[in-house]
């Protein structure tokens, strides 16, 4: 959940609500329109989330709804009130175990993907990660056709050269 915090900018509603047809792990990609804006967003996956994703996936029993992430009881996290509480309850408890209680929530690594990222020089490429939608009166948006996966890709990359500074999982020896 952490990884896809800070890798795809998704929040804790996103998490509790990720499904598998969401992620194609082989190619290592999210794609995973935003509810709350109706916006459609594609993410490139990081080896490590890629790995982190399918140990977790291999772990816990097997969800009814074809949700990523339910608990090792098989309840998901998702709630009434779609705040996803649930997830930042236990993120809360990662950071207790880290001697971290100083009020932080899951929603801060969003906010950590958006700063970050936006140091790769594109911001398009950003808040189409983090599924931002266009003002009515942006007329660039409205002539934009398409966002490569070149630009996206470069957006996560400036982020895990920020936080993972080693080479990543699979790339020994290059």
């Amino acid at each position: 959940m952490i990884l896809l915090g800070v890798n795809c900018g998704l929040g804790n509603s996103d998490i509790a609500d990720l499904k598998t047809k969401n992620l194609d792990l082989k190619k290592g990609w999210l794609d995973y329109p935003r509810e709350k804006t109706e916006v459609d967003r594609r993410c490139p996956l990081w080896p490590e989330t890629v790995a982190a994703i399918t140990k977790s996936m291999q772990q816990r029993p097997k969800s009814q709804d074809g949700l990523v992430f339910v608990s090792i009881h098989g309840k998901d996290y998702r709630d009434d009130q779609r705040t996803g509480w649930r997830v930042t309850g236990e993120f809360r408890q990662v950071l207790k175990k880290i001697d971290i209680e100083d009020g932080r929530g899951f929603y801060g690594l969003r906010r950590t993907f958006q700063t970050i990222a936006e140091e790769c020089g594109d911001l398009v490429a950003v808040r189409a990660i983090m599924g931002h939608a266009d003002r009515e009166d942006d007329m660039s948006a409205r002539y934009r056709q398409r966002i490569t996966d070149e630009r996206l890709q470069r957006a996560v990359d400036t982020v895990r050269k920020w936080l993972l500074p080693i080479p990543s999982i699979g790339s020994e020896g290059k």
